[in-house]
């Protein structure tokens, strides 16, 4: 008996965070220590990609939206329909996941040293 297996195509850039994924990041732009611990100590929401290309996948924008920002923090914008939003690049994009719980969990062994 012959088997025949299914073709399963695949992106070339499958390790590339994508819509909908939850994401850690890293603020490497604003000296603002307030607004850099809390990126990296809270889970975001990746909403869009711009300039999504092969040549540019570096240099390309991912619109980050986070919640529950103190009133304190200021910097976070408003990109097309999409409110309380950061413009992050691919490289201060540390890990990402379909499930926010996953992130959250990370989070907690970071701040926990376990």
């Amino acid at each position: 008996m012959k088997h025949i297996k299914t073709y399963e195509h695949r992106s070339l850039h499958i390790d590339e965070p994508q819509v909908g994924d939850y994401v850690i990041c890293r603020e490497n732009f604003i000296p603002d220590k307030d607004m850099v611990d809390f990126i990296s100590n809270n889970v975001g929401h990746l909403v869009m990609i711009r300039g999504n290309n092969i040549e540019s996948a570096a240099f390309c924008g991912y619109i980050v939206q986070y919640e529950n920002i103190p009133t304190d923090i200021r910097g976070f914008g408003r990109y097309d329909n999409f409110k309380n939003c950061r413009l992050m690049r691919r490289f201060e994009i540390l890990h990402w996941s379909k499930n926010k719980e996953d992130l959250e969990i990370y989070i907690d062994t970071r701040k926990y040293n376990l």
